[in-house]
């Protein structure tokens, strides 16, 4: 796992990170393609909701209005993850900060034909070795939904524990865990 310093990557390509077999990359309004597609793979309605964000104009606003306003605001925010053989968009992860929770989150999803790759976990790992250090974060949050049993192994294989049941605006059903760094 390797940390991207400013002076390794010029501003066009983003990279933040990487891992064995991805690139972490910040998103950019030409990411909305692969937007489109995750934020309405089945997998993500069903665990995460529907956005409801169906169009290229759509997909650009959530884009620039979550993620990069993250970078900007946080010095994290969601990274698109990139196989790096040939730069194919599998999936996100990173941190989210939100305003019912007084600190950050882990966050990931991945495109239905890269499930159960273990991509996941790698770019995951990367966020905790790597993202929270260098940001000296000492407790971060997950949510996740109660029958997404795959992202409750993925987030107790961190050590992640689970805290308690919590209600989002737009959401019932989800469990909060918790990882402190020592």
């Amino acid at each position: 796992m390797k940390e991207i310093t400013k002076k390794d990557s010029s501003p066009a390509d983003k990279k933040v990170g990487e891992t064995n077999r991805l690139i972490l990359m910040h998103l950019q309004e030409s990411d909305y393609p692969f937007i489109l597609e995750l934020l309405n793979s089945p997998s993500w309605i069903r665990y995460i909701g529907n956005k409801n964000i169906k169009t290229k104009a759509e997909a650009k606003k959530y884009i620039l209005n979550g993620p990069v306003k993250s970078y900007e605001e946080n010095d994290f925010g969601l990274y698109k993850l990139c196989l790096k053989e040939d730069l194919t968009p599998v999936g996100i992860c990173g941190l989210v900060k939100r305003d019912e929770l007084t600190i950050p989150d882990l966050g990931y999803a991945l495109l239905e034909n890269f499930h159960g790759k273990r991509y996941a976990y790698e770019a995951s790992e990367w966020v905790l070795n790597i993202e929270c250090k260098k940001l000296k974060i000492k407790k971060i949050l997950a949510i996740v939904s109660d029958n997404n049993k795959r992202s409750i192994q993925l987030l107790e294989g961190h050590g992640f524990v689970y805290r308690k049941k919590h209600s989002f605006k737009l959401a019932n059903n989800i469990s909060l865990y918790c990882k402190t760094f020592l």
